[in-house]
């Protein structure tokens, strides 16, 4: 036997900022026949980064993003290998700054790269999800 449930007459949800970046409670809470409470709580976080240029220098590389409206700051990874093992992992604190120049690298070496986003909310930060990882060999 199934009992459906309707909101509004058996339960209400209610939210608590739950349209920006950052941790969003929810509360539902029975009424008429049904007592109790549930408070459960989710992130909402930045969305998806995307690399929109990746260019080869001496020695190194530039990339070009994507800003983010909510973003406050950005993570670029690169590495000699795609599982990104031994990676180096630059923080970018400056939501302004799009693009940027990696130098001092081997020469003639394929580098993997990957960026995503950060908001910061309260002294809490909330990664979007890296973009897909694109190669580039660096000239010599």
């Amino acid at each position: 036997m199934f009992y459906y449930i309707d909101e509004g007459t058996d339960y209400t949800v209610s939210y608590s900022a739950n349209t920006k970046v950052g941790t969003v409670e929810v509360t539902i809470t029975g009424t008429g026949s049904y007592t109790g409470e549930i408070k459960s709580s989710f992130d909402i976080l930045p969305a998806k980064q995307q690399i929109q240029k990746l260019e080869t220098r001496f020695k190194g590389f530039f990339i070009d993003w994507a800003q983010k409206g909510s973003a406050t700051g950005y993570e670029v990874q690169y590495a000699t290998n795609s599982k990104f093992t031994g990676a180096k992992k630059l923080d970018v604190a400056n939501n302004k700054t799009d693009k940027m120049t990696i130098s001092k690298l081997s020469a003639n070496k394929k580098y993997y790269v990957k960026v995503r986003s950060y908001t910061l909310v309260k002294g809490t930060k909330y990664y979007g999800e890296w973009s897909a990882v694109k190669s580039v060999t660096t000239k010599k």
